[in-house]
């Protein structure tokens, strides 16, 4: 590659108000992308066999299915759109919620696991009462909606909680008591929760891992129909008019690299790199954005030491 230089706009980004609402407004509808692939259509299907085999499972304890994966994997997107996707099938006027998703937090205890529920049901009481009560009213109401599923989202954060054992005897109450299916979704530091408890790890019947693309030629072509898919969505929201430099052979690569296979890593360093392509009235996103997004945003932020577009 030549000296890398912008074919379109300027080199000196504008930090004035019209760019900056530009800005915000385009990065909105480019976070609003979902670029399904086949990991993402697996877990979507293997979450609606989960629930389906719930409801035809009478009378036995229920299984759970587990999904480890990094962070921007698009595990939880997933989970959401599944989510939507059942209880938006059902009418306003039926009290039905068939999947009921919960999102843990750090400091999750059972009683605010509980409470968590709850809120998620409607109690607008949920966090009064001890835990046995709780879990009396949190049966009570999903017998009720006809919960068919609990997605149980961000689980590693129990990982070294000093609590891990009450609270995942809680979750593990759900399949005992023939409640629902448990669908846990989180991080490969999940892992030990499901290890150290044997019972809990017996139950789960279906894998649904996302791994990072391979860092190899099967990798990047992985990675390149994921740009490809990415720009045309781009284009299709009219983010910009014009085909995106970040398919091209060094992009994909730099990407690929920077990102550790992971896609949404991947957009996010194009996130970074569009605020800098409008900041400079470029007419799309150029190799030089993506440089300059791995520069400020990528290397800083510990996800590689080197740029692979610098010298190229």
């Amino acid at each position: 590659m030549s000296k890398l230089l912008p074919k379109t706009g300027t080199l000196k980004p504008q930090y004035n108000t019209k760019k900056t609402i530009e800005a915000v407004n385009k990065k909105a509808l480019f976070e609003s992308i979902f670029v399904d692939t086949p990991f993402h259509s697996k877990l979507f299907s293997q979450l609606d066999a989960l629930r389906l085999q719930g409801l035809v499972s009478k009378g036995v304890c229920h299984r759970a299915l587990l999904c480890l994966a990094p962070p921007a994997t698009g595990k939880t997107s997933v989970a959401e759109r599944y989510t939507d996707w059942i209880n938006s099938k059902i009418s306003n006027d039926e009290k039905h919620i068939p999947v009921l998703y919960v999102s843990l937090k750090n400091a999750t205890t059972p009683k605010k696991l509980m409470t968590a529920m709850l809120l998620a049901l409607g109690d607008i009481a949920a966090g009064r009462g001890g835990e046995e009560l709780q879990k009396m009213r949190l049966y009570h109401l999903l017998a009720l909606y006809r919960v068919e599923m609990i997605i149980v989202d961000e689980v590693h954060h129990l990982a070294y909680r000093r609590n891990v054992t009450e609270v995942v005897n809680a979750l593990k109450s759900f399949l005992n008591d023939r409640v629902a299916p448990l669908a846990f979704l989180g991080t490969e530091e999940a892992k030990r929760l499901f290890m150290g408890n044997h019972e809990l790890g017996q139950r789960i019947s279906t894998r649904a891992d996302i791994a990072p693309l391979p860092q190899n030629a099967q990798g990047r072509v992985f990675m390149k129909k994921f740009l490809d898919e990415l720009n045309s969505q781009v284009k299709a929201l009219n983010i910009f008019d014009e085909d995106s430099d970040f398919t091209n052979d060094d992009c994909v690569l730099a990407l690929h690299r920077v990102s550790g296979g992971v896609m949404g890593r991947a957009t996010r360093v194009l996130e970074a790199a569009l605020e800098v392509s409008v900041r400079r009235g470029a007419t799309r996103i150029e190799t030089w954005d993506v440089s300059e997004a791995i520069n400020t945003w990528a290397i800083p932020g510990g996800f590689c030491k080197s740029n692979p577009l610098m010298g190229a």
